[in-house]
């Protein structure tokens, strides 16, 4: 059985990775000690949420890192150095509600080869 997600879950999943996600940026910019961390990386990180119904079968929201400077992408890319990719829309929705299960903990790829 395929599920379709409901009009409330595609409208919170944009929500939160294209309104909540970015505001990452901003938070790893203005704090001084957050910034420190990132001053010398160069990556890109992704957060995305499977979805059969997506253009590339999944949503996502990139941020490219460079020495410091953060950019937002609310869109897929295809080799991120790291990606935290959620098995469903809904699960990605619950895990930022608060709603954390074991089954909606996301997948974490390429932090072993993640860069400095």
């Amino acid at each position: 059985m395929i599920y379709m997600a409901s009009r409330e879950d595609i409208l919170t999943n944009k929500i939160f990775l294209c309104a909540v996600l970015p505001l990452v940026k901003t938070i790893a910019m203005d704090d001084p000690k957050l910034a420190k961390k990132f001053e010398h990386a160069h990556a890109v990180i992704q957060v995305s949420a499977k979805d059969p119904d997506a253009p590339d079968g999944k949503f996502s929201t990139h941020f490219v890192v460079n020495s410091g400077e953060w950019l937002v992408h609310t869109c897929l890319t295809e080799d991120p150095d790291i990606e935290l990719q959620f098995k469903s829309m809904e699960a990605l929705n619950d895990f930022f509600k608060g709603n954390i299960t074991p089954a909606g903990i996301p997948k974490i790829k390429g932090l072993k080869k993640a860069p400095v």
